[in-house]
């Protein structure tokens, strides 16, 4: 297959996905309900989180798939699964020249690198959650800072379809630990309880990124 053919197979892969949905009249509810039928026994997210995973991969705004819901889709489609996605990444063609295959080289250790570090951040976040769970402190906090809060949580949660989830995830981590340290810092318990509202929404959206990325 030549690069070109293989190129325009890998981009246009969420359009063959949607196209191959709604030729069977199926809503985004049916493909997760399909989705889950096809997984078996194995794990899956619930409902609504599979409902938005398939319209993020169907908009286009998502760079790659999971093989294992490759797998999955291709079950479903019954077809080929490098026919829905492209080919994948490890059946590249051969470097033309050295300077390619360096850069290609550079790029795999970059990666791997990415990896490791964004792996070491998930497991630190889930620290950080079952340490947040076991504090509960009271005093005072400004009305704005409730209000920015609020705003900052409705604006993540919104950009959920919009943005991958390796931008989001540091984002909402921060949000949680700046409310981590003002519950440990002076409010009234009125304050209390919001900032524990903002707190178990920002655990719930670091929770759907996690998977995501990769770490159910």
């Amino acid at each position: 297959m030549s690069a070109d053919i293989r190129k325009v197979m890998t981009m246009d892969w969420p359009a063959r996905i949607r196209d191959e949905r709604q030729a069977r009249d199926w809503d985004v509810h049916s493909m997760a309900r399909r989705l889950r039928e096809a997984a078996g026994d194995e794990s899956l997210p619930d409902h609504d989180s599979l409902v938005r995973a398939i319209r993020r991969w169907e908009s286009g705004k998502v760079a790659t798939m999971t093989e294992r819901y490759r797998l999955l889709y291709g079950r479903i489609f019954s077809r080929d699964v490098r026919m829905l996605f492209g080919p994948f990444e490890n059946n590249q063609e051969e470097d033309t020249s050295r300077k390619e295959e360096e850069s290609t080289n550079r790029r795999d250790a970059l990666k791997l690198g990415l990896a490791a570090t964004l792996g070491q951040v998930l497991g630190e976040a889930a620290d950080e959650a079952l340490e947040f769970t076991r504090r509960a402190n009271t005093s005072a906090v400004g009305r704005g800072t409730l209000d920015h809060l609020h705003t900052a949580v409705c604006d993540i949660a919104g950009s959920y379809a919009r943005r991958s989830p390796a931008d989001l995830f540091p984002v909402a981590r921060l949000y949680r630990r700046r409310v981590d340290q003002l519950i440990a810092g002076p409010h009234t318990l009125k304050e209390q309880r919001e900032l524990f509202v903002c707190a178990g929404w920002l655990s719930e959206i670091l929770a759907w990124l996690a998977h995501d990325l990769g770490d159910p």
